[in-house]
């Protein structure tokens, strides 16, 4: 006679207990009436989900908690459940991802959180759930007029508050695509102006990229560039630049002099502007080391600041775009010339924004489109 012998697996005897201890957090979380209870289950929750993942996680009631989670974070009379409940939100965006868009439903919440301090860790709580939520949802998060709120209290949030609070603003401004959403950040340029100046390198970076972005978004409005590069903006701009030694990474630095690249093509007036201000003594010194004047017969012993190819073609193309338009006539129309009368022979692909405007993409990308549509009709 054989005997076999069953034994279950340790993994699934820690998921079944790991279940059966979630289904007792939660019966906690749903204590209506006994706050004390409701409390250790959410602190509880905290440590679960701060150690969880998504395997030993399986099959977590993501929608029944996240809705407890919630009804705790609108208790204003209870600190305690309201900072614990933001932490369990924000533990468990991190151990499970999926469960992110089901917590974006409490956005709204969240930013009633950071529009009252009286309790500073639950408004600092959900700037961090907030940063979270805005790499996916930042649509949502702006037209919640997220940005101001995120940006109100912010000279009185901690440095990784205040960081939060910059990277949400950035990212939603990736999200500013029509003149509706531009209305809900243009009340914030000027807080953003004042952060180009300060010292923490990330969030001057969030701030440069937040400007960056809403440039590109709009490279083809003037009056809304000229509303975004305001005087005090190109001041504080032209002085980043020549903080010495850089407080912005070579990525950021790129983007920067993209931007003024993009400002000086998209408006007259804004270019003009910049030549009053002495851009001219600002790219001397970021191609030489000095922004004093030298002699031109000097010239030949000059030497160009070491800077990456990338940097170089920025500072060269702002240059290019500062300087006067050539004539089309004479010798400079050679360029008539020399164009083919048939059609092009690459194709140029393009993509179309909110707004109806045709966008080319990069020859790069045109190259992956084409690759792409070719595997395709394999």
């Amino acid at each position: 006679m054989i005997f076999i012998h069953s034994a279950s697996s340790p993994g699934l005897s820690n998921n079944v207990s790991t279940s059966s201890k979630t289904q007792n957090l939660l019966c906690g979380l749903q204590a209506v009436g006994d706050e004390g209870q409701q409390l250790q289950a959410a602190s509880e929750m905290c440590q679960l989900l701060v150690m969880g993942n998504e395997d030993t996680l399986a099959g977590f009631p993501i929608k029944p908690t996240v809705t407890a989670l919630v009804n705790l974070l609108k208790m204003e009379h209870n600190f305690h459940l309201m900072n614990h409940a933001c932490r369990a939100l924000t533990y468990m965006m991190e151990a499970l991802p999926r469960s992110t868009s089901l917590v974006a439903e409490a956005i709204p919440v969240f930013l009633s959180k950071v529009q009252v301090i009286e309790c500073m860790d639950v408004a600092e709580q959900s700037l961090i759930a907030l940063e979270m939520l805005s790499r996916r949802h930042s649509k949502t998060i702006l037209q919640a007029n997220g940005v101001e709120s995120c940006l109100m209290y912010l000279d009185f949030f901690s440095i990784n508050a205040q960081r939060a609070a910059l990277s949400i603003t950035a990212n939603c401004c990736s999200s500013v695509v029509t003149d509706s959403d531009f209305h809900l950040v243009e009340g914030s340029l000027p807080i953003l102006t004042a952060k180009i100046t300060q010292q923490d390198r990330r969030s001057v970076e969030s701030v440069c990229q937040a400007f960056s972005r809403l440039v590109d978004n709009f490279m083809s409005n003037p009056p809304r560039l000229e509303q975004i590069a305001t005087i005090p903006f190109l001041k504080n701009i032209q002085q980043l630049l020549t903080v010495s030694p850089p407080i912005v990474s070579s990525s950021v630095f790129v983007a920067i002099i993209r931007v003024l690249s993009v400002l000086s093509a998209g408006s007259p007036t804004i270019a003009l502007t910049l030549l009053t201000q002495n851009i001219g003594e600002t790219l001397c010194y970021l191609l030489l080391g000095s922004a004093a004047p030298f002699d031109a017969s000097a010239a030949a012993q000059l030497e160009l600041v070491s800077r990456n190819p990338q940097e170089l073609y920025e500072i060269v193309s702002l240059v290019g775009e500062l300087m006067p338009a050539l004539p089309n006539r004479g010798v400079f129309s050679i360029d008539s010339c020399l164009s083919k009368s048939g059609p092009p022979s690459v194709v140029t692909w393009e993509w179309r924004d909110d707004r109806g405007e045709w966008h080319p993409y990069s020859p790069a990308d045109c190259k992956i489109i084409e690759v792409g549509i070719g595997e395709d009709h394999r």
